[in-house]
This record gives C-alpha cells, structure tokens and sequence, in this order.
C-alpha cells in the first residue's frame, strides 16, 4: 500500500496522491449538510488526481427508520427488506451528494458508482449482517466510456452494502449489508482497490484519550497503531466508536493507514497506522470508560473457569475478563459487561457456579504503554481516586480496570485523567 506518501511512476516523476473519503451519518443529517460536503471535498481534493472516491453511509437516524419500515412492508422476506433499506438509505445519500457536487462544480462531474459496479462482493445467510469477501475491480476498470463518456471528478459510493455472491433479487445478484458500521469496512476496501489514502471525516474534530463527554479539554490522540485502536474499541462507550473494529483489521491485513478528520478542522486529524513518524513517541495512553455495565463475581471450582469463557464465546455474548481470585481452594471470578447483556451472561454462568452476585456502575480503564506490573501506577490511581469506593480494580499487562459507582463516574475519570497527563493545559 502507498500510503500517505506521494509516489513515482516507472520513470521517477512524482504523481499526484489519490484520495477516498468516507462520510458517516453524523456528518449528513440536513441538506445543508450536504452541500457542506460538497465544498468540502472540492477544496480538501483540488490537488488530488481524478477520479476521488467518496463513501457514504445514509443520513443521520434513516437507516433505524426504514428498517422498521422494510419489516412492515417485506415482513416474510429479509432480502427484499435490506434492498428497500439501502436504496432508500445509503443509495439516495450517494445520490444527493452527488447532485451537490454536480451544482457546485459542473467540470469535475460526480456520479454514483454501485456496488454493482465495484465487485464488492459479500457471503453468508444473514443478509443484515454478510461477511465481507473484497473486490479485485481496479480503478481503471469502473471507467465506462459507454455510459459515462465523460470522465468522473467523483464516484460516489453507497457504504454498508455489498453484492450477494449466489443469493438473487428478482434478476439481479441480491444487495446485503456489511453489519452496523461496515461504510468504514467498505471505504478501507476501496481505499485498498485503488491505492489510495483513506480519510475518514467525522462530526468530532479527532479521536480523544478521554470521552470529551466526561471531562473538559481532553488531549487528542494523534496516533495508534492497529493493536492500540483495537483496545480502546474495546473499552470505550458504543455510542463514541469512532470506527468499526472490523475495518481496523481488515485496515491492518491490507496495511491501509487510516487517518480521521472533521470538515471543520480538517487540519487537526487522527491517524491508525503502524508506523511511527520521525520524532514521534511509541508511548501510548488512553482512558476510555463504558457506563452502564455490571460486575458479575462468581466462586466456582477452578477447573470450571475455562468452560465458562467457552460457553460464553460460543453464544456470541461479548464480555471484558476482570480477573480471577483464588479462596480457600476456590476461585473468584470477575466478568465485565454490558448491563444490556446482564441476564444472558447470568444464565449461562449460574449453572456453573457456587455463589454469584451482580453490581452495576461504571468501568474506567487505564490503556498506558508505559506501564510497569513492579511501578507505581496502582499507588497513583489510588491516590488520585482518593475518597471515591473503588469497587474494584485489577491490572493486567498495559491494562489497569478500575470499577465505580454510577454516580462517581465523572469525578473518578477528571482524577484519573488529570493524574495521568490527558487534559490539554
């Protein structure tokens, strides 16, 4: 992958980089938003060669709309539901943004490229959510001087859908979707089809080491590598993913760096790649938190923990591992999840245990690259959570999890957060 260098062709003249965008919801929400795209774009690609590849996901809030609207006029066929769904979704925010850069700049053309068109081509029996295979078409083979005579200044493209690999609609190959937040999955695929570097524009100005949410003046992360991206995902709120995990591996198999901006500040940007810039620091620190989520600690005969994982693994029920415990011969185990999650994990672990009990409140952990299992980060933390009950706490590796009350979220995260150096002065 070229990456975010400028390249040379087979006689050493520097060329121009190619670009692709990707929209999320939160950036397309009313028309003026579109069009603020638009002018976006036009002055963010002026150097760029042609044709730019813009990906976009539906406007803010449609797609939960017309999910419910598909159930109700295809409740007996899934496939015919996703179809209404990304045409009247995805497929008319290509649409409309295409029209927008059309009025705003007539001589470099926009027009909606399908994914049809790319190959992208998708597998598996759920149609909400199909596993993503990838596309070989290469850039030069979307050109179609047939119907589009006129070269393309832009290609818009329809995110969170793909192409059915044996599954048909009426005549056609049926149209899937890639799961909630597969247009960053598909921007890193073309990206990789064309050899470009890859902006992601969100409605934030860059990734934070703090929920912005939480406290005032957080430090905006500059960069991470794959690895690091992964573990914040991990730990951070659903509502503040700032990506799917998914496209940050699929990003990482295709070494497609990936690099967030706003339309407001595009300037001030975040980037996940593996390597590191000249003077830049290989340390690495965040505080990403999750509300609303149970400890559930349980005593269970030693031999019994690994089961336990495995059953949960295997019914898909995702959980952050909070330690283990050892009483009298026994074992204490700790699981960390969702409160949505509480009853489902709870029916498979009761059988399987002697004793359990259930505790809500809020899980702060402390990602530090720099940590040391023999320093003094637990002192430090401790020391900055003063006269705030710690529920628990346990440190695993360049992990620290500490687990408070609802209420004392806020105040732990600005003492932690000020402790470990996250705020801007």
């Amino acid at each position: 992958m070229l990456g975010f260098f400028q390249f040379s062709n087979k006689r050493g003249i520097k060329m121009r980089e190619r670009l692709t965008y990707k929209f999320g919801g939160s950036c397309l929400d009313k028309d003026r938003d579109y069009e603020n795209a638009a002018r976006f774009l036009l002055e963010d690609s002026k150097s760029a060669p042609a044709p730019v590849c813009v990906v976009v996901s539906a406007r803010k809030g449609k797609t939960n709309r017309l999910l419910k609207e598909a159930a109700e006029l295809f409740g007996n066929n899934p496939w015919a539901q996703i179809d209404y769904v990304v045409k009247k979704g995805e497929f008319a925010s290509a649409e409309k943004l295409s029209w927008e850069l059309n009025k705003l700049s007539p001589g470099k053309p926009a027009r909606v490229s399908t994914p049809y068109e790319w190959r992208i081509m998708a597998e598996g029996e759920n149609p909400f959510d199909s596993r993503l295979i990838g596309t070989n078409v290469a850039l030069a083979d979307i050109r179609d001087p047939i119907n589009y005579p006129i070269p393309a200044g832009f290609l818009i493209i329809p995110g969170y859908v793909g192409v059915h690999t044996t599954k048909t609609l009426g005549t056609s190959k049926a149209l899937v979707a890639l799961g909630r937040g597969a247009s960053d999955l598909i921007a890193v695929e073309i990206a990789r089809a064309t050899e470009s570097k890859l902006k992601l524009v969100k409605s934030a100005q860059s990734v934070y080491s703090v929920s912005p949410g939480l406290v005032r003046n957080p430090k905006p992360i500059s960069h991470m590598t794959p690895e690091q991206a992964l573990r914040v995902l991990e730990y951070i709120r659903s509502d503040e993913q700032f990506i799917m995990a998914e496209a940050v591996r699929h990003a990482q198999r295709k070494n497609v760096p990936l690099e967030f901006c706003s339309m407001e500040n595009p300037e001030e940007s975040s980037r996940i790649d593996s390597l590191f810039r000249p003077n830049e620091s290989e340390l690495f620190r965040a505080l990403p938190v999750k509300e609303n989520v149970v400890l559930i600690r349980a005593v269970v005969n030693t031999n019994t923990i690994s089961g336990i994982y495995e059953k949960l693994h295997a019914k898909k029920i995702p959980f952050n591992d909070g330690g283990t415990e050892a009483i009298n011969g026994e074992s204490r185990l700790h699981i960390f999840a969702e409160t949505r999650l509480a009853d489902r994990i709870t029916s498979v672990v009761r059988p399987l245990v002697n004793t359990m009990s259930v505790t809500e409140g809020s899980l702060i952990t402390l990602i530090d690259t720099s940590l040391d299992p023999e320093g003094n980060h637990f002192m430090r933390a401790y020391k900055a959570l003063r006269g705030i009950p710690i529920l628990h706490s346990v440190s695993s590796g360049i992990i620290m999890h500490i687990f408070v009350q609802p209420q004392d979220t806020k105040r732990a995260v600005q003492a932690l957060a000020e402790e470990f150096e996250l705020l801007e002065p």
